[in-house]
């Protein structure tokens, strides 16, 4: 037998079969949030309760009904709890149960009526990884049991729904319950209890039709309760009586995970009294155990055999606490910096947003940034004091929507104009902006918020690798701007030497200013105020017949070349640039031999941050 590890000098040690891998850290246990029933009510009737695992001890208490609720569980993002609820209708002794949903700090939000024909009371709901079904044990008495999906109109949507029955007592000739979804909604597992047998384990297609046994080393499995489907859908833990049938292996109810492929399993526990395991939702292995070992229920979290107590505030084991469901994720994410300065020979600004996946499959999000007009919005952690109007105009450079790949996360670049507000610059003044982001599969909306900052002062020239150089042509034809994203700080001062070159590296029969035709440009470009850029007059000396340019510069302290592409004359002699954010460009006509194109051209090196 393999040992249980611990820290804690309050723990208690039982025996757990197998040898844990390696030592795992407390903290690795102690992630997400938990929610159980428990007669801790100064009424002793059972309510939800919810605890964060990095809060342990302070129990927070979601429900305060008239009459006893069980069977919580957390939805798969983890910001909604379902659980049955009975009540008694009025004037009558006549009970039934609802299926309550409530978010995570106690506001109802859905429920669901009593179940559909002669059935009125539920047990055991569980959520499909979409959040878009519950399946639910329906029953009269405990031996006329149906199974019953329950389906939103969209992920998380309860104002609408509809009830089906999977699997039918009458019809299969066994009574099913405690199913689960497998991780991908194709299967449904479940155990159901027969004339002949107890405790067998069944799958069936989530469209409905004929179930499966499962088996376990060669036989069917039986004397199987309370299963939970691993997050990978590779494996079931349950609740198993095997100590029925063998006494000397098992020693009361204890758990068992089956390989559902290989159709082997195994013990996890070998201890006294009652034991059940839920796997974490959105977890990697990870499990919830509830165990009475030591008289009342009591949970621990479990991982490849290293086991911890969860502290619920109940040293003496006073209170009954039961039905645990474990959340280990935190939601879908989205983080910008709260502070992305701006400089005076910054047209614009790339930022970066970093998005978060959980979900244990590949996910797509689309992501919008807005203007905020002055203050962030109450509540929000980050304390960024607005003190100007935001930037109104953005450019989603990444793909967008993006993919972000399972339990993972994934940058994207977006580019914020200049606020006008910065125009007459004060030092410090903030800009604020919300990136929202919805996952497209689940609709989950969740935002940051982050803000830019003048900083009243000119950045540095940069340049290097991998550069990109658009260029955008004002409305009024007086000029253009060559952007430059990326790379490395050089010197305040730059020498420069530029030439005009196509896609073959020839160049067109061009001159600058009153030079020399093909004379390179030479000059230099200073971070200084009013001499960061060079202002210079570009003609063309013979038709052209259509192609892509390109700036030639050379770094003439480092001999780096650049090649950018700046334009494209078209064979009807109109000028169009290549790239074109916004769509405005005017058209600037040739007139033939020896034209002028009329604009003059104004080289810009801005520095954006990737």
């Amino acid at each position: 037998f393999g040992l249980l590890y611990n820290v804690q000098v309050s723990q208690r040690y039982s025996l757990i079969i197998g040898e844990p891998n390696e030592l795992i850290d407390d903290n690795a246990l102690e992630k997400g949030k938990i929610c159980w029933v428990s007669d801790r009510d100064t009424n002793g009737i059972n309510q939800v309760y919810s605890m964060d695992l990095q809060n342990q001890g302070s129990p927070t208490k979601l429900t305060s009904e008239y009459y006893p609720v069980k069977h919580p569980a957390w939805s798969p993002d983890g910001r909604f709890i379902a659980y049955i609820h009975t009540t008694v209708i009025v004037g009558s002794t006549y009970d039934v149960d609802y299926i309550k949903i409530i978010d995570e700090n106690g506001n109802q939000v859905g429920y669901i009526d009593p179940p559909i024909g002669y059935q009125r009371y539920y047990n055991y709901p569980q959520w499909s990884k979409n959040g878009k079904y519950l399946v639910v044990t329906a029953y009269d008495n405990w031996s006329n049991r149906n199974l019953i999906i329950v389906e939103f109109q969209t992920p998380y949507d309860f104002s609408t729904y509809s009830s089906r029955v999977l699997a039918d007592n009458w019809v299969l000739g066994h009574n099913p319950t405690d199913a689960e979804f497998s991780p991908d909604g194709k299967w449904i597992y479940y155990h159901a209890d027969s004339s002949s047998y107890t405790g067998a384990l069944y799958m069936i297609p989530f469209e409905g039709g004929t179930p499966r046994r499962i088996f376990a080393n060669g036989e069917e499995e039986t004397r199987a309760y309370q299963l939970s489907v691993s997050t990978d859908g590779g494996s079931l833990m349950y609740n198993s009586e095997k100590y029925k049938d063998d006494p000397v292996t098992y020693l009361d109810e204890e758990i068992l995970q089956l390989d559902i492929l290989a159709g082997v399993s195994y013990q996890i526990t070998k201890r006294n009294g009652h034991q059940y395991a839920k796997h974490a939702i959105q977890g990697k292995g990870q499990v919830i155990i509830q165990t009475n070992e030591y008289g009342n229920n009591e949970f621990t979290l479990w991982n490849d055999g290293y086991e911890l107590d969860v502290d619920i505030n109940d040293p003496s084991d006073i209170h009954n606490d039961q039905a645990p469901s474990w959340f280990i994720s935190a939601p879908d994410t989205v983080s910008v910096s709260d502070s992305i300065p701006i400089c005076l020979n910054e047209y614009s600004k790339a930022f970066v947003v970093e998005i978060c996946n959980p979900d244990v499959e590949d996910r797509k999000y689309r992501y919008t940034a807005e203007s905020v007009v002055s203050t962030i919005p109450d509540g929000y952690e980050k304390g960024i004091q607005c003190s100007v109007m935001g930037p109104t105009k953005f450019e989603y450079v990444s793909e967008n929507p993006v993919t972000v790949s399972a339990q993972s996360c994934e940058t994207v670049v977006l580019s914020a104009e200049t606020p006008d507000s910065f125009i007459n610059p004060a030092s410090g003044d903030r800009a604020c902006f919300e990136i929202e982001v919805k996952n497209l599969y689940n609709n989950y909306v969740f935002r940051d918020y982050g803000a830019v900052v003048d900083k009243d002062d000119y950045c540095a020239l940069v340049q290097g690798p991998g550069m990109d150089y658009y260029v955008i042509l004002p409305a009024m034809n007086n000029g253009m701007k060559v952007l430059v994203s990326g790379g490395t700080q050089y010197d305040p001062e730059l020498g420069y030497e530029m030439k005009l070159v196509d896609k073959y590296g020839n160049s067109p029969i061009y001159h600058f200013n009153d030079q020399a035709t093909g004379k390179p440009l030479v000059g230099t470009v200073s971070i200084k105020e009013n001499e960061s850029s060079i202002e210079f007059t570009l003609y063309f000396d013979s038709e052209n017949t259509g192609d892509t340019y390109y700036f030639e510069i050379t770094d003439q302290k480092t001999g780096e070349v650049l090649n950018s592409v700046l334009t494209h004359i078209d064979r009807s002699g109109k000028e169009k640039l290549v790239r074109d954010p916004e769509n405005t460009l005017d058209e600037v006509r040739n007139s033939g031999t020896n034209s002028l194109i009329a604009s003059t051209l104004i080289l810009l090196m801005m520095f954006i941050t990737l």
